[in-house]
């Protein structure tokens, strides 16, 4: 199935009937709901019941402009075997494809039994299956049959490939599709028990049934977005000359967004330790001369449900950082705020001593160790304000070069002292 909603507009669609499922019997269904073609920024899809009253909140879909998005969901299916879906804002193209059912009282397995059937797509407005070719206009309603539309496969010739019609065309059929112990032509002894085991005779002892009420979480993307990370700055005062490197393969740490119900929170951090087959760096930038850097990286918008016994007991988001990723036609590095104000005499005296070290002329000195110091907000994604450290090592640097005057030229850490590899990042005087 599938059709075009408009904004603030709910569409109802068969599902009893339709695709697999049968016409009575159902009491809800499984779908992978998909949202194609969307014009609006933030808009999502709800599913319930036909002619029941909206969930608060009871999101199935979140999408945006250009995007295309999909999510699974089991919704119950009103007495009619419809279901409504509602589209927040803008236009979209519904896809529906189902993959499932689960039986009610009346059906002809036991209620709420889970029942696959071979998917196939119950609507699509696009073409015209299952509803008209058309667009859903504001604040329209289609309906969709799901209940009884599978096609009847049946025919005569299947007869023979069951063991009724095998033995009505050979009454000297050998036996073998039964139990051998219930066959006419069984080679096993006379006086042979199914229902003894080892010794014992099981046969009055109860069959209890396995608890079907597990729980799994289920993660599916949602969306993604490249967006440009502070991961390091370097520092070069006085007649000096500043580098930093973002070499090889990735490790920075960058903050995880959470949302449950509410405001988004932050909820620990993710470690990016992927190679990434690329070197962007800033060499010999200076003297005086202090700047933030930033690279790259794709960011993905999660759905997370918790599911047990085929029913969602909770729904929440992540934004998650994915992978360095330099987008076509873009940047593969920019040069981000000035932190000059971090350098300089004044502050140089306001440093602890044991943060200090200081270069002779013509000197480098770089931090290959240790991690940087935490960027808060780094990044600005989805609204969202993340932070980010970077580890240093031998691919990832921040260095300075003393210049030809004579005299020291001091530098400090502004998290603890070299020595400990707990500089974070190096200021210069």
């Amino acid at each position: 199935m599938s059709a075009t909603l408009g904004p603030a507009s709910t569409t109802s669609f068969q599902v009893a009937g339709v695709g697999g499922v049968p016409a009575s019997g159902v009491s809800a269904v499984s779908l992978v709901v998909k949202a194609v073609n969307a014009t609006a920024n933030g808009s999502y899809l709800e599913m319930r019941p036909d002619g029941t009253s909206r969930p608060a909140p009871g999101s199935t879909v979140h999408y945006s402009s250009g995007e295309t998005t999909s999510n699974a969901a089991i919704v119950a299916v009103a007495a009619n075997g419809k279901v409504d879906v509602y589209n927040n804002s803008g236009t979209v193209d519904l896809v529906v494809n189902v993959s499932g059912y689960f039986t009610s009282g009346d059906g002809t397995t036991s209620p709420g039994g889970y029942v696959p059937v071979s998917q196939s797509r119950l609507l699509d407005t696009r073409n015209g299956t299952g509803a008209p070719k058309a667009q859903i206009a504001p604040g329209g309603t289609l309906s969709l049959q799901i209940d009884g539309m599978a096609p009847d496969t049946y025919s005569a010739s299947t007869e023979l490939a069951t063991y009724a019609g095998q033995l009505a065309a050979d009454p000297a059929a050998t036996g073998l599709t039964d139990p051998q112990w219930q066959s006419d032509h069984s080679t096993l002894a006379a006086d042979y028990d199914a229902y003894v085991v080892n010794g014992k005779d099981v046969s009055a002892e109860s069959v209890t049934p396995l608890n079907s009420g597990s729980c799994d979480d289920v993660k599916l993307k949602v969306s993604s977005s490249i967006k440009y990370a502070v991961v390091g700055e370097s520092h070069a005062g006085w007649d000096a000359t500043g580098t930093f490197e973002y070499d090889s393969s990735m490790s920075s740490s960058i903050d995880i967004a959470v949302k449950s119900s509410g405001d988004w929170t932050i909820g620990g951090s993710k470690e990016l330790t992927s190679s990434m087959g690329q070197t962007p760096s800033w060499p010999n930038r200076g003297p005086c001369y202090a700047h933030q850097y930033k690279v790259p990286i794709e960011y993905i918008k999660y759905v997370h449900h918790h599911i047990c016994s085929g029913v969602t007991k909770a729904t929440w988001y992540t934004v998650e950082v994915g992978r360095y990723r330099i987008p076509a036609q873009g940047a593969v590095g920019l040069t981000g705020k000035d932190v000059s104000s971090h350098d300089g005499t004044a502050n140089f005296n306001h440093s602890p001593k044991d943060n200090r070290v200081w270069l002779e002329p013509h000197q480098a000195f770089q931090l290959a160790n240790g991690k940087s110091t935490k960027f808060g907000g780094s990044v600005s994604v989805y609204g969202l304000s993340l932070g980010s450290k970077t580890g240093y090592d031998s691919n990832h640097r921040q260095k300075i070069t003393a210049g030809s005057k004579p005299g020291k030229h001091w530098v400090w850490g502004r998290d603890g002292s070299f020595a400990a590899a707990r500089a974070g990042v190096m200021y210069s005087k």
